[in-house]
């Protein structure tokens, strides 16, 4: 059946060597925020949750963050328009999750970490890392990520289908917009013809002025790192940016298909490193929290 929590603490822990909980269907899980305690919704400190992990036509609402450490795993399966994750992807392990039909992930921290309990050791700068992304097998059924105002850069090792990424809520103009639309997305390694889409609305935009308008979809567009493009990988294929009047709107005013820098990976409307910021400040590699 589904799960119903509404919890002071963790939603659903697992520390046992081999221990396994599983969520078949769906549900809502509610963890307190705003606190320099790390609450989770799921936290896989040794073991593996399953939550919906087929991908079934169930309802998941987290509203927590979700921990893994590198002994624990997380499959998460948000596939129906009434299914979302508010919170962020802790993730020095395994975390799978699957994003689609209109599912939506608002990527932004509940909570501060408290580094000082050991066991929670992860990431310290509230960024989210992704193992394997999974989403529609095309824009029209895909998920959506929202990265707001305080999200934190996204690190996805391996993307498998179509995704939306939506910077929403920000103070985006058409002067250096670049330095106004908040953290970036990596996509490590695609699977044969995945494809993303960034998209922002047309708040502060001279939507009349091309040069504005392209000045802010070049600035979504280096947003994007593709990591495997340096190495010849091809497979990301499809991708276009542009603005709409909001989340769900099939609205665009302009698009432009993205282009990866040859050298760095990162996205541009050229192709060109001059259009570019330069190579990706986002290593993947976890921070442990101690300092070294």
């Amino acid at each position: 059946g589904n799960v119903d929590m509404d919890v002071y603490g963790n939603g659903v822990t697992v520390t046992g060597d081999n221990s396994t909980v599983t969520l078949e269907k769906g549900g809502s899980i509610t963890v307190p925020k705003d606190t320099d305690y790390g609450y989770y919704a799921l936290a896989a400190y040794d073991g593996t949750i399953n939550m919906n992990a087929t991908a079934g036509a169930n309802t998941v609402k987290l509203d927590g963050d979700i921990f893994v450490t590198s002994e624990g795993k997380v499959n998460l399966g948000l596939a129906n328009e009434y299914s979302y994750l508010k919170g962020i992807v802790d993730n020095g392990g395994i975390a799978n999750v699957t994003l689609k039909n209109g599912a939506v992930w608002t990527n932004e921290a509940n909570n501060k970490r408290y580094i000082q309990d050991n066991e929670d050791v992860g990431t310290t700068d509230q960024r989210s890392h992704v193992t394997k992304l999974t989403g529609g097998k095309t824009f029209d059924d895909a998920g959506t990520i929202v990265q707001t105002a305080n999200s934190k850069p996204l690190y996805i090792d391996n993307l498998d289908g179509a995704v939306k990424i939506n910077y929403t809520g920000q103070d985006v103009t058409d002067t250096n917009p670049e330095t106004k639309l908040n953290n970036g997305v990596t996509i490590d390694k695609a699977v044969k013809d995945s494809q993303i889409a960034l998209f922002t609305t047309n708040a502060g935009i001279k939507t009349d002025d091309e040069d504005s308008v392209n000045a802010v979809l070049n600035a979504l567009a280096n947003k994007l790192y593709y990591n495997a493009y340096k190495d010849g990988e091809r497979n990301l294929t499809g991708v276009a940016v542009g603005m709409d009047e909001g989340l769900t709107a099939s609205s665009v005013t302009k698009q432009a298909n993205i282009q990866f820098i040859e050298a760095t990976g990162q996205g541009s409307l050229s192709g060109s490193a001059s259009d570019g910021t330069g190579i990706n400040p986002d290593t993947g590699v976890e921070d442990d929290g101690s300092g070294d």
